[in-house]
């Protein structure tokens, strides 16, 4: 039986290759080379299309830079790469306006909302937010139940 050994760059799935790379926001608008070792030991380099916009989870594949197919030499499956793009932590005033410049982009305005609400990063994995709304709604079902079976309707003024 042959025991595939796991390798810091590739996951193989028949003759077909996948690697993850993280690339900067700058690379994904304006394009990236990096070059790779191919498993045979060959370096490999990987260029953005001309004028390709790379987006964050994006999968591209290079086609025959696989691994050879069982039986057949001569025939390759692809490598599949998938990129992540990396944001920047944050933006100078200066940087935000000379990205508004280039992108062409306008700040966005107030069309008289009373109250602007700013969301904040849920620290947690989606497990953790789906068993804060379950409380949530407990909570609220709860309350309800306290309230003697008298229904409370919402009154618009």
């Amino acid at each position: 039986e042959v025991q595939l050994k796991k390798h810091p760059i590739f996951r193989r799935k028949g003759a077909d290759l996948y690697m993850a790379r993280k690339i900067t926001l700058y690379e994904a608008l304006a394009g990236f080379q990096f070059q790779i070792k191919h498993l045979d030991g060959r370096p490999v380099v990987i260029s953005t299309p001309p004028n390709k916009i790379v987006g964050n989870n994006e999968m591209m594949t290079v086609e025959e830079l696989g691994m050879p197919f069982f039986g057949r030499n001569y025939k390759y499956g692809n490598l599949f790469i998938h990129f992540e793009v990396v944001f920047p932590a944050s933006l100078s005033k200066r940087q935000i306006k000379t990205v508004r410049e280039v992108l062409g982009t306008e700040k966005q305005k107030d069309k008289g909302t009373k109250k602007v609400y700013e969301p904040k990063v849920f620290e947690g994995s989606e497990k953790d937010l789906l068993a804060k709304l379950r409380k949530r709604s407990e909570d609220l079902e709860e309350e309800e139940s306290e309230q003697n079976g008298q229904r409370v309707e919402c009154v618009t003024q």
